[in-house]
């Protein structure tokens, strides 16, 4: 999966968190949110807290000798997930330099939540939906300084 996503999980000089959330990231409001609604929610929750972290699910070492079942293992390549640190934004509870938030990402902790309790309630982006994506994510690009 890390190769697919390779420009995403390029690692810089001063950061230690994914660029851009990938295409199944689960705080991304455009994927039908496939998580247990309890774990849904204590993500969304857990991104409340500036101290917390999430790692990216592209980044843990899902092959690693203390792995058990089949569950990642978060190591010294890890890296925040994009998705949980923009929800951290949204929420006003973390913003490292040099991390631009997503415009995909559900805008609070509420919306999250309540995206996972009614899945069912899903509907995918309409054109209109992406045009308005895409105008709010340059706004977010020049708020948070990227070019």
């Amino acid at each position: 999966m890390i190769k697919k996503y390779k420009s995403i999980f390029e690692k810089t000089s001063d950061n230690n968190f994914v660029r851009k959330p990938c295409g199944i990231c689960p705080f991304r409001k455009d994927v039908k949110p496939y998580l247990h609604p309890e774990r849904g929610a204590e993500l969304a929750y857990a991104s409340q807290n500036k101290y917390n972290d999430f790692p990216c699910h592209g980044t843990v070492d899902y092959n690693h000798p203390d792995s058990k079942d089949g569950e990642g293992v978060v190591t010294d390549k890890s890296k925040t997930c994009a998705g949980f640190l923009t929800l951290q934004v949204h929420n006003g509870t973390r913003c490292p330099d040099n991390f631009t938030p997503s415009a995909l990402i559900y805008e609070d902790t509420y919306d999250m939540v309540n995206a996972y309790t009614y899945p069912e309630e899903f509907e995918p982006l309409t054109d209109s939906d992406r045009k308005s994506l895409a105008e709010y994510q340059k706004e977010l690009d020049e708020q948070y300084g990227k070019k």
